[in-house]
């Protein structure tokens, strides 16, 4: 499995608002039809929440975060779906000023994710969000196709369900926390890799309960 190993201390910089990881050198990936299944009957449903991001442009403030109300759903054991993501999050990310001020002006969109349990103590799971696609995005003068893709198949992109908060402490209610990593930009068809910002992680954590 591929990881990002220079995110390791990139995240670091939003320790904040980013939860620990239950993943380890000898988690086993996989899990028997069966434990998939229950898995999935426990996490399966609608789920209210936060999307939470270091802002870069905060990054001289006490309060460094930016939280945004999202609501997801996990749909099958094999797909999850985000069904207002906002745009604000990856505008936040763009060196480009008027770029990013464009992407900030587009509507939430629904974003597909295609997740793999591989864990049941706590459930875990990978996720491997699909791309964001803004078809006509005007700057420079001139109009653009603009894909922003996000990590996959990478351990540090994410999800957890269980009863335990940041802290440790046992909440009530079982929470589902997820971490999705800002991987690139694409502009007309073409990789830009100086379009996103290198001073912090890209990366947006999402919290909620059913």
């Amino acid at each position: 499995m591929k990881v990002l190993k220079p995110f390791l201390m990139l995240c670091c910089c939003v320790a904040a608002v980013t939860f620990s990881s239950c993943l380890n050198e000898n988690d086993n990936p996989s899990l028997k039809p069966e434990e998939r299944k229950a898995a999935f009957q426990v996490i399966k449903g609608d789920y209210t929440g936060k999307l939470i991001y270091a802002d870069p442009a905060k990054k001289k403030t006490s309060n460094k975060n930016d939280t945004l109300d999202v609501n997801w759903r996990v749909d099958t054991d094999t797909t999850l779906i985000v069904a207002n993501f906002p745009s604000a999050p990856l505008a936040a990310y763009i060196n480009n000023t008027e770029l990013s001020a464009a992407i900030a002006k587009q509507p939430v969109q629904k974003l597909d994710c295609l997740i793999g349990i591989y864990g049941n103590s706590p459930i875990t799971f990978l996720i491997n969000p699909k791309v964001i696609t803004y078809d006509k995005l005007e700057y420079g003068g001139k109009m653009h196709k603009v894909n922003i893709a996000f990590y996959i198949n990478n351990r540090y992109s994410y999800g957890v369900y269980n009863k335990f908060s940041n802290a440790g402490k046992v909440e009530k209610t079982p929470t589902m926390r997820m971490q999705f990593i800002i991987g690139g930009v694409y502009v007309d068809g073409k990789l830009n890799n100086e379009l996103l910002k290198k001073e912090i992680a890209p990366v947006l954590v999402f919290k909620g309960k059913k």
